[in-house]
């Protein structure tokens, strides 16, 4: 099976097709061409968390529900799991082999997950106050095409607004708090190099 990453472009590019397939003729053949390769199983386009939260972002429901209708044909629901997942698995690789130690097993697939919510944090964090039953999780991973559609198209509209609004709100202030952390190193790393330079000219 071929795992294929789409950015949120690639999804509204294949959008169109589905709201006006004679103006986008190409497109809608290869969006075809695409369900028909992932009902075989020969294909899998698993969504991110961005792909979820611009989706949600879609003010005009019927709009909303169409891309919804096309991410969750083409996704089945499987999502890449979040930054978090990914890191504790990719640096315990290298960590394990820097050191000889045994590798890990993990499945093939252990990047993708049939919980959407696993695209933005594991439903199992210990950081989450309000934790995902087990039940929901089974329930979700059992179906999880339909739960994905009902949560990106038929949310109450002030929930959907709510949490889009804390959602956008919170990426903004990681984004501050990245560019601070950021510019405090090129401030530190100037001003070693500054004082290693005027090191160099007062030892001639």
């Amino acid at each position: 099976m071929h795992i294929v990453f789409l950015d949120q472009n690639q999804w509204v590019k294949l959008g169109r097709s589905l709201k006006s397939p004679q103006d986008y003729q190409e497109l809608c053949e290869l969006a075809q061409r695409m369900q028909k390769a992932v009902n075989q199983e020969k294909l899998l386009v698993p969504l991110t968390s961005a792909n979820i939260y611009e989706t949600s972002k879609i003010n005009r429901p019927e709009r909303r529900a169409r891309h919804a209708y096309l991410l969750c044909a083409l996704s089945k629901g499987r999502v890449f799991r979040g930054r978090q997942k990914r890191l504790e698995v990719e640096v315990s690789r290298i960590l394990r082999d820097v050191f000889d130690m045994a590798p890990s097993i993990e499945s093939d697939n252990w990047f993708l997950s049939d919980v959407f919510i696993d695209a933005f944090i594991e439903y199992n964090d210990d950081r989450i106050e309000n934790r995902v039953s087990d039940r929901t999780v089974s329930a979700i991973s059992g179906n999880s095409t339909a739960f994905l559609f009902d949560f990106l198209a038929n949310q109450d509209e002030e929930t959907r607004r709510s949490s889009v609004r804390n959602f956008t709100s919170a990426l903004i202030h990681t984004e501050g708090a990245a560019d601070a952390s950021l510019a405090r190193m090129i401030s530190a790393d100037f001003r070693h190099w500054k004082g290693f330079g005027f090191s160099l000219f007062s030892a001639r």
